[in-house]
């Protein structure tokens, strides 16, 4: 037999050798009680770090606004700055949350967001680390700027959107009887089968998306130009021809 052969069957049998006297160790202390959760434990808490205290809702009460105008530091910087795009950094934007309350407040778990208030308007700073929740009575207006808004179940005669590059909104189970959004190039939008939208006056420039679920709108102008993607769904499909 040739040495390299006896080599690798000595190897081999020192491997079975080992896994035996292994099972032997681990059925003997389990007949003991011992089923190693213990030490499974301790492994998993060190793989997961130390644990983090419990972040609380941070509840901050404003005074009636009209107007918002929302901020994203974050998103301007990461799109304006090209050396930011480099390498394989994964870039998380959140959606702020608008929805109604009979009194404004803005909710944030474990952080208190940037604001301040001048006459009907509210200046509101985002991130990109944390959810904002907004909750009011009623808005008018919102201008965005490299920021993305969700609109939940409000319900107001009419809602103004302006947005700079970058931004995008969600409609989701809202009442607005007269809508009206003034994009830029690179927005998103989605208006959810849940939305009741009278009257609608969207405009989308380059690069853009626009999503409509089974949405219709009483009267409706819609001028968009060269977008991404469309994506119309059930009944939104028969607005089709009059979208420019």
């Amino acid at each position: 037999m040739k040495t390299s052969t006896k080599l690798i069957l000595g190897f081999f049998g020192i491997l079975i050798f080992l896994l035996l006297v292994a099972d032997i160790s681990i059925w003997a202390s389990y007949k003991k009680g011992n089923n190693n959760t213990d030490w499974v434990d301790k492994m998993g808490k060190r793989m997961r770090g130390p644990e983090r205290p419990e972040e609380k809702l941070n509840e901050i009460s404003v005074q009636p606004f009209k107007v918002l105008v929302v901020f994203n530091e974050d998103t301007e910087k990461f799109r304006t700055n090209p050396k930011q795009k480099e390498g394989n950094y994964q870039f998380q934007e959140y959606y702020m949350e608008i929805n109604s309350s009979d009194k404004p407040l803005i909710e944030c778990i474990g952080y208190s967001p940037k604001h301040k208030q001048s006459g009907d308007t509210l200046f509101l700073w985002l991130n990109n680390e944390h959810i904002v929740t907004l909750k009011t009575p009623g808005i008018q207006e919102i201008r965005s700027s490299y920021s993305r808004v969700a609109i939940g179940d409000i319900n107001v005669d009419s809602l103004t959107i302006t947005n700079t590059e970058y931004c995008g909104n969600i409609i989701r189970d809202a009442k607005i009887k007269n809508l009206v959004i003034n994009g830029s190039e690179k927005n998103d939008l989605q208006i959810q089968e849940g939305a009741q939208i009278g009257s609608a006056d969207i405009t989308m420039k380059k690069g853009g998306e626009l999503e409509l679920f089974n949405v219709v709108f009483e009267k409706h102008k819609i001028t968009v130009d060269s977008l991404d993607r469309l994506d119309l769904q059930g009944r939104s499909l028969n607005m089709l021809t009059s979208i420019k």
